[in-house]
């Protein structure tokens, strides 16, 4: 019985983030980590489907994975260990990315009797890991991340950086689609909640040399370093995709919000006036092609 205690306090303990299923992917355990990582509290997701509006783990490309391949139901199935790089949706809306492995649990006569994910925080983020890298004046209080007078200091020191080191750079701006209608429907209270979803969803996505902040009411700012054309392309758009994968619940109301962006690379020559006015022009060009595009000025490789 000590055994077990001391096995069980150490498992609650993990850093890492474990949760048991049984055969009918209904949650039998939850350490403290499942929390720290999801947001989620073991009495809200006891006894619960991992699939019930909880974990709800997507690939880069979007994909529900409970609707299709999910690791933990297809190991309950054949036994056989799994493991793969998902975002899981976080109790406050936005997606975190996490490193998932699963394992069959079985009885003493080898029957399937559940599985057990182990899943680790991927986020490698400057905001997450040092809450005082933007200085107080310069942070939005509502999103939580960098205000504008903050990125256009580091845009310009990218700049900088660009012509002297010739670092490739690329930068995206993107707009909420009808952020309005939220705050119409459900209240600005909601509308500035689904901002700092987006905001912490384009953060928790983004490498730890990158940053992103709030450019304007609406807006959101992304600078990425050490990118290739095609690079800057595929992480352009798994931003956006993860964003529509985004969502929060306001009451009764399940709340989602789409962006639309523009993207470019920094060119020789550019200053940032210049360049801000390339990203406008870009934006304006996938508003008008719809909710939810990308467009970009990217030549291929």
């Amino acid at each position: 019985m000590a055994d077990s205690s001391l096995y069980k306090t150490v498992v609650d303990n993990l850093h890492e983030g474990v949760y048991l299923v049984d055969t009918e992917r209904r949650i039998t355990y939850w350490n403290n980590g499942a929390e720290r990582i999801s947001g989620f509290a073991a009495e809200r997701v006891l006894g619960s489907c991992c699939a019930d509006n909880i974990l709800m783990h997507v690939d880069s490309e979007g994909t529900l994975l409970c609707r299709g391949h999910c690791p933990v139901a297809d190991t309950v199935r054949d036994g056989q260990p799994r493991q793969a790089d998902v975002y899981l949706h976080h109790r406050e809306g936005h997606r975190v990315p996490v490193a998932v492995r699963v394992w069959a649990v079985r009885d003493e006569e080898g029957r399937i009797t559940g599985a057990v994910e182990i899943f680790t925080d991927q986020a490698s983020l400057v905001g997450r890991e040092a809450p005082d890298a933007v200085p107080r004046p310069l942070h939005d209080p509502v999103t939580r991340v960098g205000a504008r007078p903050y990125l256009e200091a580091k845009l310009r020191a990218s700049l900088v950086e660009w012509k002297h080191h010739d670092v490739p750079t690329g930068v995206v701006l993107f707009d909420v689609d009808r952020l309005d209608g939220i705050n119409a429907r459900a209240g600005r209270r909601a509308g500035d909640r689904v901002l700092r979803m987006i905001a912490s969803t384009l953060q928790h996505t983004l490498r730890e040399s990158d940053l992103v902040g709030r450019w304007g009411d609406d807006e959101f700012l992304v600078i990425l370093f050490n990118v290739t054309p095609s690079r800057l392309r595929v992480l352009a758009h798994r931003l956006r995709i993860l964003v529509d994968n985004s969502h929060i619940v306001e009451g009764a109301v399940d709340l989602h919000a789409t962006v639309s962006g523009g993207a470019t690379l920094v060119r020789p020559g550019d200053e940032a006036d210049g360049l801000v006015r390339r990203l406008e022009g870009l934006l304006a060009e996938s508003k008008r092609a719809g909710e939810n595009t990308l467009s970009d000025d990217l030549q291929d490789e």
